[in-house]
């Protein structure tokens, strides 16, 4: 992992506070991968956490990012920005963002993943709700931590998470989708989990196949029982689902239409 933008001062909010963003993206033949995508959802999760796009100079970002992306040639990258320095406590002060680039390496992953599917440990940690949260990838990710600690077994590839209620809502690292018939479905985020940039392409898609795409809320039961479940994020473009828990789950066409159609923008074996 390399850092090759600037260094982070412990007086940073983001180090302090979690006060910030960050942005994964797959590096294909030199380049970052649905990049517009990422930066509109940076743009998004900036509104939200009440920070000024203007404090960011893009040109700056972009043309780094551009650059590493093009001597890594394929991998990842990792965009973190933070709301910037601060004197002691939770006030801002009216400074400038701070921006990180990572390039790092994407550990190994069984090619049968996305042939065959993974398997799913049911996660005991639940997701709180807050909407003023809802949807944006910002820097607390304890929630996640706690969950991805509850296994160690390296044949499970994520962790389903459920909010208060019981209610599925996504993965430690992906987001959850059902298919039954010519619907596509994936829990509604209105009050916790991470709308997703790959998320939205497999909306997208699913839509041009002239599928029922919806946003709505999802009981256990339904995922269980779904003609086909699969997961997605921006580096594993898409996996099949084969197990939940002690459950098996079908693995079926639409998701490998789907997987096929993502493929290019996502790090998925040859």
């Amino acid at each position: 992992m390399v850092v090759v933008s600037q260094g982070v001062p412990v007086t940073d909010r983001g180090f302090q506070f979690g006060d910030g963003l960050f942005e994964t993206l797959a590096v294909k033949q030199g380049m970052p991968r649905l990049w517009p995508a990422h930066r509109r959802r940076i743009e998004q999760g900036l509104r939200q956490l009440r920070l000024s796009l203007k404090q960011i100079d893009w040109p700056a970002l972009e043309e780094t990012m551009f650059a590493e992306a093009a001597a890594q040639g394929e991998g990842s990258l990792k965009l973190v920005v933070t709301a910037g320095d601060s004197a002691r406590g939770y006030a801002r002060t009216a400074g400038a963002l701070r921006w990180v680039v990572i390039r790092g390496e994407v550990a190994a992953r069984p090619a049968e993943w996305w042939r065959n599917g993974v398997q799913l440990h049911l996660c005991e940690t639940r997701l709180g709700s807050n909407s003023a949260l809802a949807g944006i990838k910002h820097l607390n990710r304890l929630e996640q931590v706690l969950a991805r600690a509850e296994w160690n077994d390296q044949t499970i590839a994520d962790g389903l998470m459920m909010d208060s209620h019981g209610h599925p809502v996504c993965c430690t690292m992906a987001n959850l989708f059902v298919v039954n018939g010519n619907q596509v479905s994936t829990p509604g985020l209105a009050t916790c989990g991470v709308r997703g940039v790959m998320r939205g392409q497999i909306l997208m898609h699913a839509e041009l196949l002239g599928m029922t795409a919806t946003e709505e809320q999802i009981q256990l039961e339904q995922v269980i029982t779904a003609d086909e479940v699969f997961v997605t994020n921006s580096l594993i473009g898409l996996w099949p689902v084969c197990r939940i828990g002690d459950r098996p789950v079908s693995v079926g066409p639409v998701t490998q239409i789907l997987l096929e159609l993502v493929a290019t923008d996502a790090l998925v074996p040859g």
